[in-house]
């Protein structure tokens, strides 16, 4: 019997200390927890023209002296390629490695890579091997247990999209919002109380009316 997840109309506060655990990131985009507590990081680069290749995958181990705080970052991979898409898409920003996860016992990290193409990358290996390749723009990436498979967002082409041993297919096609957004899928997670695929929307231009082009609505959850 399907089980409901309520989702509250305005999120709760709940404030903490905070600490800052690295510095000197180039455009952060995802980070995964291992069993020892180490944090996998991904970062997209700095998508400068003379650091083309500056995207990186590290580990920031846990201090035992220390609780909560991390060793400096230890580089496991680099030299992924980091673009500045503000020529193509009118805006400032770098695509690259976007976001790693963990699933049936393996680490994948996503890639957006317009010239040599998008990509899955396996850490086990070193360097890291592409384990499934894809056109367009990949953003968030999770693991479903209940299909076996991995699921990507696409922003470019809004869409939910599986990749399994038969390659990638397409799960779902994001409808335009309300007044007429692209719905611009940025985030994604596995729930798995309901087995629900939960998908937060940036939701992108309104191509119809010149004179409100580029704006935006506020992020919201999807299932």
């Amino acid at each position: 019997m399907p089980v409901a997840l309520l989702i509250p109309a305005q999120a709760q506060q709940l404030l903490r200390p905070s600490r800052i655990i690295a510095e000197g990131l180039l455009n952060p985009r995802g980070i995964c927890v291992e069993d020892d507590g180490s944090l996998l990081l991904v970062e997209a680069g700095s998508g400068l023209p003379d650091q083309a290749f500056s995207g990186r995958i590290s580990r920031l181990r846990a201090d035992p002296h220390a609780p909560g705080a991390y060793w400096p970052p230890e580089v496991l991979a680099e030299g992924f390629r980091s673009m500045n898409m503000q020529a193509r898409m009118l805006r400032d920003e770098i695509m690259g490695l976007s976001d790693i996860a963990l699933g049936a016992g393996r680490y994948l990290a996503s890639q957006t890579d317009y010239v040599a193409g998008s990509k899955l990358l396996d850490l086990q290996y070193r360097p890291p091997e592409p384990l499934f390749h894809s056109r367009g723009n990949l953003n968030s990436l999770c693991y479903h247990p209940s299909r076996q498979s991995w699921l990507a967002v696409k922003p470019d082409t809004n869409q939910l999209v599986e990749f399994t041993e038969d390659g990638e297919q397409v799960l779902a096609q994001l409808p335009d919002l309300d007044q007429g957004q692209e719905a611009v899928p940025v985030t994604l997670v596995h729930e798995p109380q309901t087995d629900a695929v939960l998908i937060s929307l940036f939701s992108g231009e309104l191509h119809r009316d010149p004179a409100r082009k580029a704006s935006t609505s506020p992020t919201r959850p999807a299932r």
